[in-house]
């Protein structure tokens, strides 16, 4: 069956290299590496600096109690729960707590994980193949069904257990990380630049923040 294809539309430019947007509090958040900050950006496109940061942000999150964490700046201990991922990336873990997927982007492919009580993982299997396509962050729909954005191409996927594309998005760069958000969880925002490689991202502010509304809820974490 050939996917549906949807169209991204702009929302926000200037961007040097964004990276892991998180739909927190009403607010689309993301970092941004080589602008040395975390921002928010509301529905309507108004944008705020949120963290001034010093080296180059990455991956965020919040703790239950709503301490913000950014994986640039590393606290306490921390340990290995798997090894051999080539080029780990985008995490997911399901609405019930216990299934991490998560993309290897030199893989082509989505890896499963059952996730014990004490955060541990077992059960280690492919979740999806996804031949040609680099896969870098994902996000989770209330169906479990995964988006993918595509390192290696101008898209994101919609992809279910097994590898099947059920749905495309086309975007104006190479997509490098999405998330669903929204009051409804309904608009899929990615993250697009021409280029990841760091002496060049930090050169320009090429990249950017496209959407397109989708009709799967958003669900999970992050």
């Amino acid at each position: 069956m050939t996917p549906d294809t949807l169209t991204a539309e702009p929302f926000l430019s200037g961007l040097f290299f964004g990276e892991c947007p998180r739909w927190h509090e009403g607010r689309l958040w993301y970092s941004d590496f080589f602008d040395h900050a975390v921002f928010s950006v509301s529905p309507d496109g108004e944008r705020r600096v949120e963290v001034p940061f010093e080296g180059e942000p990455a991956g965020l999150g919040w703790l239950p109690d709503g301490r913000m964490l950014i994986a640039s700046r590393p606290d306490g201990t921390t340990h290995q729960a798997a090894a051999d991922i080539a080029f780990p990336n985008g995490t997911v873990i399901t609405e019930d707590g216990k299934t991490l997927v998560i993309a290897e982007s030199l893989g082509g492919r989505l890896t499963a994980f059952d996730r014990e009580r004490d955060g541990s993982l077992t059960n280690r299997r492919e979740w999806a193949s996804l031949p040609g396509v680099a896969p870098d962050g994902i996000c989770l729909c209330e169906d479990n069904t995964i988006w993918v954005s595509n390192a290696l191409g101008k898209e994101c996927l919609r992809v279910a257990e097994g590898g099947e594309v059920l749905e495309r998005v086309a975007t104006s760069m190479n997509c490098f990380a999405c998330m669903l958000g929204d009051d409804d969880r309904r608009t899929l925002y990615m993250i697009t630049a021409v280029e990841s490689h760091g002496a060049k991202a930090r050169s320009e502010r090429n990249g950017a923040i496209e959407r397109v509304r989708t009709t799967v809820r958003g669900a999970g974490l992050p």
